[in-house]
């Protein structure tokens, strides 16, 4: 938005600057992985029929400055939303400080209901309304886009984003005998990230010393136990910024014709 007058004009460039964040953020993720190896154990229990995977990779951890990048994208976009409070409440009072407003996000509706004329003070009701319907209560799995906007910013400004080196969850290993033939398959249907050992039932095909080769994915993923803890960064971090300019901004851009 060139127009430095119009009353969006901040909003904007909040957004705006979120998503050179990104940006930065998604490129040295890049940078980061293809300079990064890997590497899985296998011992087999022949036996048994199973085998024990170990997955290791070099660094062991990212650096913390992507966790940095992130959280400078993070408090932008937040930011953003308030921007957009003190916006709509400047329609009616120009010369408002919006001291106390700012866009709520709420995932326990009780609070929401004792906060709401609180921080949208001076907005009418028909406003208030569409925040009403914003909220991230609103979806009980936890994976409301703001929900997690908001957590994670509130935690970025205390610690570092935690975050760790792994394999998606659609790896996929082939396991030769000694002859070089491939005797077995496997689909492994769960995140793998540095240090994980697990233990997988194997066909008697699968010999002790067997070569395996691996395939998949290699990503930035959320640690923690939050519903999209061992998700791919990315995968979490870009739908934010969707959400905030293609389900957000346009609903209360018509406050501002």
């Amino acid at each position: 938005m060139s127009n430095p007058h119009h009353p969006l004009a901040s909003v904007e460039a909040k957004v705006a600057r979120a998503k050179e964040h990104l940006d930065a953020f998604n490129s040295e993720v890049q940078s980061f992985l293809e300079t990064t190896t890997y590497g899985f154990i296998t011992k087999v229990y022949e036996a048994d029929s199973y085998i024990q995977l170990t997955y290791n990779v070099s660094p062991d951890a990212p650096p913390v400055r992507l966790s940095v990048l992130a959280g400078d994208f993070l408090f932008n976009l937040r930011s953003a939303l308030d921007h957009l409070v003190c916006a709509l409440v400047r329609i009616n009072k120009p010369t408002h400080s919006c001291s106390g407003r700012a866009f709520p996000i709420y995932s326990d509706q009780e609070k929401y209901k004792a906060s709401r004329n609180e921080v949208l003070g001076g907005l009418p009701e028909e406003i208030k309304a569409v925040f009403d319907g914003l909220q991230p209560f609103m979806r009980i799995d936890g994976m409301h886009a703001l929900g997690i906007l908001n957590t994670l910013n509130n935690r970025d400004k205390h610690r570092a984003v935690n975050f760790t080196v792994g394999f998606t969850s659609r790896a996929s290993f082939v396991f030769y005998d000694h002859f070089s033939n491939p005797v077995h398959t496997l689909e492994f249907n769960k995140p793998l990230h540095n240090g994980d050992t697990h233990r997988i039932d194997v066909p008697r095909q699968v010999k002790a010393g067997a070569k395996v080769d691996a395939q998949g994915t290699a990503v930035i993923a959320f640690l923690g136990s939050d519903p999209w803890a061992g998700q791919p960064v990315g995968s979490v971090l870009n739908p934010l910024l969707q959400y905030v300019e293609l389900s957000v901004l346009p609903r209360f851009r018509p406050f501002f014709s």
